[in-house]
């Protein structure tokens, strides 16, 4: 049997999941939780978890944002049949007041969203132009200072 072959036999056949039992799937099933309180009890505990408050601390440190880390929960929570999505959406602000929480008790700063990230980090380009130019002449001016070394250096006439 050819490389080839065996590639093309392990990617999945068009339509070949819908000859499976449907229901399988935990995003099928009607979710655990359907009352807000209920989800909102049930991210307060799991956030606060040891395991969970180490997660959520290397995820701010690691400058993912507020907002992207208490969205990819809501998601998760959604693809495990826990709750859903809308009841999710309405969890997220809840969701992300936890992690803020945890952050600030941590003493970890964070980011509540991309587009503050991104306005934070922003940089003027005339500034870096001028900046690079102010290096490159100061490089220059090191390289033209520095006396030739070695076996091929030419000395002063």
């Amino acid at each position: 049997m050819k490389t080839a072959d065996i590639a093309l036999r392990a990617v999945p056949i068009p339509g070949m999941s819908l000859t499976k039992e449907p229901g399988n799937n935990p995003w099928e099933q009607p979710p655990m939780f359907v009352e807000l309180p209920d989800v909102v009890k049930f991210y307060t505990e799991e956030l606060t978890s040891d395991e969970s408050v180490t997660g959520i601390i290397q995820a701010l440190s690691n400058d993912i944002s507020v907002l992207d880390l208490s969205n990819t929960l809501m998601k998760t929570g959604v693809m495990k049949g826990i709750h859903s999505i809308d009841v999710g959406m309405i969890a997220i602000p809840v969701i992300a007041e936890i992690i803020k929480t945890v952050g600030d008790l941590n003493n970890v700063g964070y980011i509540t969203s991309t587009e503050e990230y991104e306005k934070a980090t922003k940089v003027d380009e005339k500034m870096l132009m001028e900046l690079l130019n102010e290096s490159k002449e100061a490089v220059e001016e090191k390289l033209d200072e520095a006396p030739a070394k070695g076996l091929m250096a030419r000395g002063k006439k």
